[in-house]
Parts: C-alpha cells; sequence; structure tokens
C-alpha cells in the first residue's frame, strides 16, 4: 500500500509533538532590541512590506474603516472572513457580507450579526 503525503505529513508533525515533550512554562521575552522610535519603526515595516511588492495604504485611526472598505470594494470583495475578537470598527464602512472565521467553520464561516 502506497502511503501519500497527505497521510505522511501529519504522523510526522505528531512524533515531532511527542519527542519534544510538553511545552514549557509561559517564557518572559525581553524586547529591549525594539529601539526604534514608533513613527521610524512603521516606516521600517512598511518598507519591507514594500520590498515583497505589497500594496500599502497608510491612514490614520479615524481612517481605517473607510480605506479597509475602499480597498475590498477595489478587489470585488463580497464577503469577508474575520478572525474572532478583531474590531468590528475595521469594518464598519464595508457594505459587503463579513463572517467570523474559525477554525472549525470551514470554508462558510459563521455570519457576523
Amino acid at each position: 500500500m502506497t502511503t501519500t503525503a497527505r497521510e505522511t505529513v501529519p504522523g510526522r508533525v505528531r512524533d515531532a509533538l511527542t519527542l519534544a515533550g510538553p511545552a514549557e512554562p509561559d517564557v518572559t521575552v525581553p524586547r529591549a532590541y525594539r529601539t526604534l522610535p514608533d513613527p521610524e519603526r512603521l516606516d521600517l515595516f512598511v518598507d519591507r512590506l514594500v520590498d515583497y511588492r505589497a500594496r500599502v495604504h497608510t491612514c490614520t485611526v479615524q481612517d481605517t474603516s473607510r480605506v479597509i472598505a475602499d480597498v475590498l470594494r477595489e478587489h470585488g470583495a463580497r464577503r469577508i472572513g474575520v478572525p474572532a475578537g478583531h474590531d468590528p470598527e475595521w469594518v464598519a464602512e464595508y457594505d459587503g457580507e463579513t463572517f467570523q472565521d474559525t477554525a472549525d467553520a470551514g470554508s462558510r464561516g459563521t455570519a457576523d450579526p
């Protein structure tokens, strides 16, 4: 019988997790490496996104909902999934359908009220 990657890969992941043992307790990660002021860090982040040919739309907090809605309209999005716990204000100006995307929702998700 031939095994497929679909069968082999999850088995290897399970084996690796078993060999790794239990996870360590929460560890505090030092953040002293954050030495740039916020505006410079944002500029660096945008520069890196542009390096990957991402289209970057900078905006203020007050304009976030409008910019997101405009970009979704540009792409013809009629239905989008949003993660649990997202700020609903981010998509308040979007006139399409939104649904809460969950791991067990499959491709359809659950519609937001």
